[in-house]
């Protein structure tokens, strides 16, 4: 070719299912509850390629398979099970005052496969895994006086803790990152 030209690809192949159980009270008196079961289930797999008429030289000139004559980062046989069980209670204090408390317990396992190749000789596979679970809460006091500034007025606090579960990269050098809280 009398031009350098470079091309961009993405693919990805995944299937995803989930399935949500929530049990909520409407009772009369000053007490509610919500509780549930959160499910998820999915395999993955895909990559990026960029091709270079340059990387491809110098990969063929180095003796090198066809599959290293562009950058690429691969991963296949991706796996990712989840389930939580969360729960809030509801109590009325007063006409003006509401107490909520709640919880939640997160536990999940992803695993697969991955390759990254960067002008490098054919890498063999790296098979990772992640396994993690917590138990994060809330509790908030809402109340609702009756100013005479105002139509409505909500005044709240609250405490919380949050979770995202750590996973898998698409890397040969670091397969794993490690959750992140908020306390």
């Amino acid at each position: 070719t009398n031009r350098l030209l470079t091309t961009d690809s993405f693919t990805t192949r995944s299937t995803t299912k989930t399935a949500e159980l929530r049990l909520a009270s409407d009772f009369d008196g000053g007490f509610d509850f919500l509780i549930g079961l959160f499910g998820l289930k999915g395999t993955s797999s895909g990559g990026f390629e960029t091709w270079h008429p340059a990387i491809e030289a110098y990969q063929k000139a180095l003796g090198r398979p066809q599959e290293t004559w562009h950058v690429s980062s691969l991963s296949r046989n991706g796996k990712n099970q989840t389930w939580a069980l969360f729960g809030e209670t509801y109590f009325t204090l007063s006409d003006t005052a509401r107490l909520t408390l709640g919880a939640r317990y997160t536990d999940e396992e992803r695993s697969g496969e991955s390759r990254s190749l960067v002008l490098s000789a054919l890498l063999p596979w790296s098979y990772s895994e992640y396994s993690g679970n917590r138990l994060t809460y809330k509790a908030v006091i809402d109340w609702t006086p009756d100013l005479s500034f105002t139509d409505d007025t909500l005044i709240y606090g609250s405490l919380s803790t949050g979770y995202k579960g750590g996973g898998l990269n698409n890397s040969n050098s670091v397969p794993t990152y490690g959750p992140e809280t908020v306390a």
